[in-house]
């Protein structure tokens, strides 16, 4: 047919089947903790959720040193959110402005 264009798609990938959630706390502001062992696969994402009660900002870093960093760490605020596509949730690093602010892991399995 004169102007159409047929596309071709890579073959859709499977949806995953379930999910999992996980808690981590930064119990002392200023002690970085390490993300849980939880390995990720490909082309899956984990999310990273400041608990909305949490009474302030949660660092998110590629190390334990980067957390205390200001241009090397990311700020979630209470019930922010941020996805990153890794191979392991214990790749990133947490602390944060004051003890006890918890971060909900959920990853799809």
């Amino acid at each position: 047919m004169a102007g159409v264009t047929i596309l071709s798609f890579p073959p859709a990938l499977s949806n995953p089947t379930s999910w999992g959630a996980r808690v981590v706390t930064v119990v002392t502001s200023g002690t970085p903790v390490q993300g849980l062992n939880i390995p990720i696969a490909n082309s899956i994402s984990v999310a990273l959720i400041s608990d909305k009660e949490n009474s302030g900002n949660v660092y998110v870093a590629n190390s334990s040193l980067n957390t205390g960093n200001t241009s090397a760490r990311y700020v979630l605020r209470p019930a922010e959110s941020l996805t990153l596509q890794i191979t392991n949730s214990n790749l990133v690093w947490f602390d944060a402005s004051a003890n006890n602010q918890i971060i909900n892991l959920i990853v799809e399995a």
